[in-house]
């Protein structure tokens, strides 16, 4: 796959992921804790989720792929004289930051979901939202030459 091609997959699948995200966070959540009804969030996220980890999936794929169109090597990634290795591996470090929380999200809060698991669910769904805005803006990096 090209470059160009393999980082518009890239961009739009974080768009889609990041979007829903702040969707469920922006709107959902809100109600969520207003009513203290769980059900809300919890048929949003049900609806959305299929769409999402597909997202993730595509994010990260596509992500390794331009870290390795820019980075061949993988050991040139743990390389910190490289300025493009400092990003790779920021990119890296934030997406398993995130994977872990959303480990957690699905493994402890939604497998023993409960109203009185909703402030942990809003927190791990914030925690997400600003983890993939992070990213983003990482990202940014790559195209216009700035080092982390």
């Amino acid at each position: 796959m090209s470059h160009h091609l393999l980082h518009v997959v890239h961009l739009l699948a974080a768009t889609l992921w990041l979007g829903g995200l702040a969707l469920l966070v922006l709107s959902w959540l809100p109600e969520m804790l207003r009513t203290r009804d769980p059900r809300l969030l919890w048929d949003a996220l049900m609806r959305s989720r299929w769409a999402l980890m597909a997202a993730l999936a595509v994010l990260v794929g596509s992500g390794l792929g331009l870290a390795w169109n820019w980075l061949p090597e993988t050991r040139l990634w743990f390389t910190p004289d490289l300025p493009l290795a400092r990003l790779v591996l920021a990119k890296v470090a934030l997406a398993t930051l995130l994977l872990l929380v959303l480990a957690y999200f699905e493994m402890r809060v939604l497998a023993r979901f409960s109203a009185d698991r909703l402030g942990r669910m809003g927190l791990c769904l914030v925690l997400l939202v600003l983890l993939a805005a992070v990213a983003s803006v990482v990202g940014t990096e790559f195209r216009y030459g700035l080092e982390v």
